[in-house]
């Protein structure tokens, strides 16, 4: 039970999850006295200097974590997590776990299941990442028999890289128009006004993974990723072989508007990244390619419809328990 008044932790204040989480808890009416920042490494004091302002972070201690009723987690140093996780247990606190953390096999939590379903993993939610449960989702919807592969590219915004990335992409950006050098600190390559394919190693594998997962279906599983020139937004582009690519378009516009959770978009012109910014729904377009080729389309904001939004469904859902 989270009482009211009840303090809340957000540990990796540096990040920019940490920081809209912040303000979506905020505008939830949790009050900013409740929420204690902290820095992602057990330790004292931490400062964050990326900023025009410094901010300060609570030491990540577990004298102080302990008055927190709530925990969410948007990054951790791998040398901390162990501790903290076994403080946050030790101490009976809610865990919403929004770091990418490529080493799990398994474990991860649904955040769109009904509040009754939802209660079922008690005081440990791990969020899976956004794109993999998404599209998981929409995989249900086609029938089993028919489906028998999908092999996806994911189109990666700079703010993936939190805000530092977000800067260096406007940096080059600049440099570029005015024909100077631009800085690489971030991305090792020229992102701005280009397209760059990164070489995964377990990000691949863990995607997969999370799709079967949440999906309920084994099928191959492809992901190849690539930086882009946007700020904001991921994008999912999805060829999905099945036996009749018709029924399977048909049956995916019969799921996505009841479903509540996407916004289908019709035979118009499909939503670049940028249009999807500041939403709190995933954006789908589909289409049959061929007989046997699905074109699925998915853009959603990284930020509000990505963790930050699937973390803050939980605490809402849980809260309305208390």
């Amino acid at each position: 039970m989270i009482e009211a008044g009840s303090s809340i932790a957000i540990v990796g204040s540096r990040t920019l999850e940490a920081k809209e989480l912040h303000k979506k808890l905020v505008e939830m009416g949790v009050a900013k006295n409740q929420l204690m920042m902290f820095g992602n490494k057990v330790g004292p004091w931490q400062i964050s200097i990326e900023d025009d302002a410094a901010d300060i972070f609570l030491p990540l201690e577990k004298s102080y974590l302990d008055q927190a009723k709530v925990v969410f987690l948007c990054d951790l140093a791998r040398e901390s997590r162990e501790a903290v996780v076994e403080w946050v247990r030790d101490n009976g606190a809610l865990l919403v776990d929004l770091s990418a953390n490529m080493d799990r096999e398994s474990g991860w939590s649904d955040p769109l299941l009904p509040r009754e379903q939802l209660r079922n993993y008690g005081l440990e939610y791990i969020l899976p990442e956004p794109e993999a449960l998404y599209l998981a989702y929409l995989l249900k919807a086609i029938p089993r028999e028919s489906l028998a592969s999908v092999d996806c590219h994911i189109f990666i915004p700079a703010s993936q890289r939190g805000e530092a990335g977000i800067q260096e992409l406007y940096n080059q950006s600049i440099n570029l128009i005015n024909f100077k050098d631009i800085p690489k600190d971030i991305f090792g390559r020229q992102v701005a006004f280009n397209l760059v394919p990164v070489q995964e190693t377990g990000e691949g594998a863990s995607f997969a993974k999370q799709v079967r997962r949440f999906s309920g279906m084994e099928m191959r599983v492809t992901r190849v990723a690539v930086l882009t020139p946007v700020f904001h937004s991921m994008t999912l582009s999805a060829m999905i072989q099945v036996t009749d690519a018709l029924e399977a378009e048909q049956a995916l516009r019969r799921l996505i508007e009841p479903a509540g959770i996407f916004r289908l978009v019709g035979d118009e012109a499909w939503p670049a990244p940028t249009e999807a910014v500041a939403l709190d729904t995933p954006v789908v377009g589909v289409r049959a390619l061929s007989e046997t080729v699905l074109w699925l389309w998915l853009t959603y904001d990284n930020i509000w419809s990505g963790k930050v939004g699937l973390a803050a469904r939980i605490f809402e859902q849980v809260r309305e328990d208390a």
